[in-house]
């Protein structure tokens, strides 16, 4: 055997170590990564608690349906009483206006004209004691003091009666219903007394004098006696 046909040794590092061979990889999954762990549970959420909100916001709900009820029912009857205030107005004047036919009648149709007005004053009696069985007053009384939510000015005038800022005048009666205002008294405020009126200046003739000279005789002056004057004579 011959020294070319020994085996040959693999070559070693420096140092006289040999190098241990590579540990074999996995090839790569051509369908991307393994399998992931699951993700954690959420926590339980606490029964308890969502149960007590419920019921709480069910209970709030239970209580304003109740409120809400009973404001409708306590003013179920306005929309019927807006409508009943204009042939209520009507009737007052109606009744107003035939009394005073009643006083200047003669004899002979006063007496069928004050029945008449006998039963248009017991109608109009019914009529507002319905509307004060429903809690509708009436508003507008002259004298009190001006209320924004109450009055309605329509204008302003002096008055020597009533001070300034309170009602002068009451143009159309308002109407509340329950505490809520229905219609706004209609009224004419007073700006307080009226200014003095100053005095007439005279006039510019009124304004000067005549001059007059001893024992009340007037003055021969031009400016005293003017041309046609009885005292305007010369003295020659």
């Amino acid at each position: 055997m011959t020294r070319e046909d020994e085996p040959k040794e693999p070559p070693t590092e420096e140092g006289g170590s040999e190098t241990s061979p590579e540990a074999p990889t996995e090839p790569a999954s051509p369908l991307g990564p393994g399998p992931q762990p699951p993700p954690p549970a959420p926590a339980e959420p606490d029964w308890q608690d969502l149960y007590l909100r419920a019921r709480a916001e069910l209970e709030n709900y239970r209580m304003r349906m109740e409120r809400d009820r009973a404001t409708q029912a306590q003013y179920a009857s306005e929309s019927v009483i807006r409508k009943l205030i204009d042939p209520v107005e009507s009737l007052d004047r109606a009744i107003d206006d035939l009394d005073g036919l009643v006083r200047e009648a003669p004899d002979s149709i006063r007496g069928p004209l004050a029945r008449s007005l006998d039963g248009l004053k017991a109608l109009r009696r019914q009529v507002h004691a319905l509307l004060d069985s429903e809690g509708v007053l009436r508003v507008g009384e002259t004298g009190v003091p001006f209320d924004p939510s109450l009055h309605e000015a329509l204008v302003t005038v002096p008055s020597d009666t009533h001070p300034e800022g309170t009602i002068a005048q009451l143009i159309q009666p308002g109407y509340i219903l329950r505490g809520r205002v229905i219609r706004p008294a209609r009224v004419a405020v007073s700006s307080g007394p009226p200014p003095l009126e100053a005095p007439a200046e005279p006039s510019a003739a009124e304004a000067r004098p005549h001059k007059r000279g001893f024992f009340g005789k007037r003055d021969s002056t031009p400016e005293a006696n003017p041309p046609g004057h009885s005292d305007n004579r010369n003295p020659n």
